[in-house]
């Protein structure tokens, strides 16, 4: 059974409804991200992965210089990408759902709830793939997170 990640918690603490078709799971794990909100340019982040499902994740995204507004996000689409080792980069669409700020020791860290719109068979079959990592090999995760760091923004 899936490990129930921290978020969740947080929100039935919280009070508010648990309301995923799939239960997430703590997966940390970098990724890259396009945000397309309607009237604007496309904007690209990098961030990482704090949970995961097949129905959405949560990412964190370092909050520096007001990089975004977040009243401007709630319902906006997202591009996501995926990079895995000796893989071609997984792309998934999405729609931000909701948006919390969270204070950290460097930075304001923005977590976006983020929905995965629909998505072909073997796009779902390389996000259970990926799923399935978690836990296999961390030490392959954080190499692949050092060089993803090093990495200059798109």
């Amino acid at each position: 059974m899936p490990q129930v990640a921290e978020e969740q918690r947080d929100q039935a603490v919280d009070g508010y409804a648990e309301q995923r078709r799939h239960p997430r799971t703590e997966f940390a794990y970098p990724v890259a991200f396009g945000l397309i909100v309607p009237g604007q340019p496309p904007r690209s982040f990098q961030g990482y992965i704090k949970d995961i499902s097949l129905g959405g994740l949560c990412v964190s995204v370092e909050q520096r210089f007001g990089l975004a507004n977040r009243n401007d996000l709630s319902g906006s689409r997202v591009k996501i990408e995926i990079s895995q080792p000796q893989q071609d980069s997984l792309f998934l669409f999405s729609v931000i759902r909701w948006v919390r700020m969270r204070e950290s020791k460097k930075a304001w860290q923005m977590l976006l709830g983020l929905e995965f719109e629909e998505m072909a068979g073997w796009q779902k079959d390389r996000l259970e793939k990926f799923i399935a990592l978690k836990g296999k090999d961390q030490e392959m995760l954080w190499q692949l997170w050092d060089s993803y760091a090093q990495t200059p923004a798109r």
